[in-house]
């Protein structure tokens, strides 16, 4: 009887030890069950709250974000649906004898945080998912088979030698006064010049709206738009400097160089991937004069959005007066490059200063000359920039087949016998309107862009039905959530309380 008790005992003993380890091992997998349902519901529940994004910003423009409120009201809102997730997909599992404790979004990611980062991977998706790699990498091979070589360092030389000549025939001028006091002056007739000069002319012509001279009455569009509500601002450009006067050599040099020309063969050659993309899309989803219509349907509170996006004013005619400006300098530093380097132009302005010329001095004559070709350049560029709106294409560098104006023609749009739109030959060759603007809107500052791009895309999308209060500044486009879960215990008394964290995170 003795040994049998000894072995009751033992097994016993043995049994509890048994038992133990077993419901040890029961609530270990059942805590990591539950870590593991925790972990897989919070991933779940940030789905679910990212599956409320904002649809017209979705539809219109390809983006994804998600209206999530300003402030503490954010917390309140992911928190809400957090618990919520975490109660409907975890319920049987919590169940367990586990259950949810505090939980919040711990950071948010907007379309501006990293340097607008979010918002240009997200453009940059959208531009790879409809045209491809291939279609994107045309854009490079587009800017290498168009760029204008030294055009802007020929502009800034030609300001410079219009000084010079000036100085120089102003000295002469003033030698030859002297050579002459004293002697009696001799009566002399008048005498007309061979050809009209046409300077006076086109000098009058740019005095007024670009707008007025380049489109000959063609209607412009009216609206305005107040965009000091919008979430973020940057202010309009300042109206471009054309150049006027093609008589005084001073006044066209300072002209000349306020027109401002951007550092346009440097902004190519070191063009990032992502503003290549960025400008494409701009003139896939927004509105430009031209009429075509966009990828974006919907209101547009504005026609000329492209040309806002590059010029920042709340009115379309400015808008298009100024990109028309900017199209102006960049076609006179083109046309200028060609006139220097053309002989049969060169000719040209030879004959005709010799016929325009008041005096035999030669540094007269090469004063004028390069007054002459300055006018001659500006009004090309009248003439190419009616062609671009007309729908036609203009080279970016010129040759004797696509250059517009002769000497005879320059004389017509100087006096007022024809405009520029009948002087257009060709427009058959080139680059088009749109082409252009891309390439201004690769010369643009890449903040003020993207600033003004989300500016246009609110006040579209607060015309749809019930996002009229819609502002990209409360919304984010991911976010990391944590929270944590109360263990209970059920088949082993914990020595101290089990609380297991969870995390998830979503991006678009």
């Amino acid at each position: 009887m003795t040994r049998r008790g000894v072995i009751t005992v033992y097994l016993s003993l043995v049994t509890a030890l048994m038992l133990s380890l077993i419901l040890v091992s029961l609530e270990s997998v059942r805590v990591a069950v539950i870590r593991t349902a925790a972990g897989r519901s919070a991933d779940l529940a940030a789905e679910m709250v990212f599956s409320a994004y904002t649809r017209p910003a979705a539809d219109r423009y390809g983006l994804f974000v998600l209206n999530a409120g300003e402030g503490q009201k954010q917390l309140s809102v992911f928190d809400e649906y957090l618990r919520l997730n975490l109660q409907e997909t975890g319920g049987r599992l919590f169940a367990l004898q586990a259950e949810a404790g505090a939980c919040s979004a711990v950071s948010f990611t907007g379309l501006r945080d990293h340097g607008w980062q979010e918002l240009t991977e997200q453009i940059t998706r959208c531009q790879l998912y409809t045209f491809g790699e291939k279609g994107l990498s045309g854009a490079g091979s587009f800017l290498q088979g168009n760029s204008v070589g030294n055009a802007e360092d020929l502009q800034d030389s030609f300001a410079r030698s219009l000084l010079e000549r000036g100085y120089d025939a102003d000295s002469a001028a003033a030698q030859e006064e002297k050579k002459e006091k004293g002697q009696e002056e001799k009566e002399s007739e008048d005498t007309l010049p061979a050809m009209t000069d046409p300077r006076p002319g086109i000098g009058r012509l740019l005095k007024g709206r670009l707008t007025d001279v380049i489109l000959e009455g063609r209607p412009v569009s009216g609206k305005s738009v107040n965009f000091s509500d919008c979430s973020y601002q940057t202010g309009a450009d300042r109206p471009g400097k054309v150049v006027r006067n093609f008589m005084n050599y001073h006044s066209a040099a300072q002209s000349l160089k306020k027109q401002e020309l951007p550092a346009f063969s440097g902004s190519i050659a070191n063009a990032a991937a992502q503003d290549l993309i960025l400008c494409a899309y701009i003139l896939e989803y927004f509105r430009t004069f031209d009429g075509k219509q966009p990828a974006a349907e919907g209101e547009h509170v504005l026609d000329y959005e492209a040309e806002f996006i590059l010029c920042g004013s709340g009115t379309d005619r400015t808008n298009l007066e100024s990109a028309l400006t900017r199209l102006f300098a960049l076609r006179t530093a083109c046309n200028l490059a060609y006139l220097y380097t053309s002989p049969g132009k060169g000719a040209a302005l030879g004959e005709a200063v010799s016929m325009l010329a008041v005096t035999a001095l030669p540094a007269v004559g090469s004063l004028i000359r390069l007054l002459l070709m300055l006018c001659w350049a500006c009004a090309e560029s009248l003439v190419d920039c009616a062609a671009l709106t007309q729908g036609k294409k203009v080279p970016v560098m010129k040759s004797d087949a696509t250059w517009n104006l002769s000497m005879a023609g320059l004389i017509q749009l100087a006096t007022g016998e024809a405009g520029p739109g009948s002087m257009i030959r060709d427009g058959s060759s080139g680059l088009d309107y749109e082409q252009y603007l891309f390439l201004l809107l690769l010369m643009q500052n890449r903040e003020k862009r993207l600033i003004r791009m989300t500016q246009i895309m609110e006040k579209n999308i607060r015309t749809a039905d019930g996002y009229q209060d819609f502002a990209f500044k409360n919304c984010i486009t991911g976010a990391v959530f944590s929270g944590e879960a109360a263990v209970k215990p059920r088949y082993f008394r914990h020595p101290l309380p089990v609380r297991i964290p969870y995390a998830a995170a979503y991006q678009y």
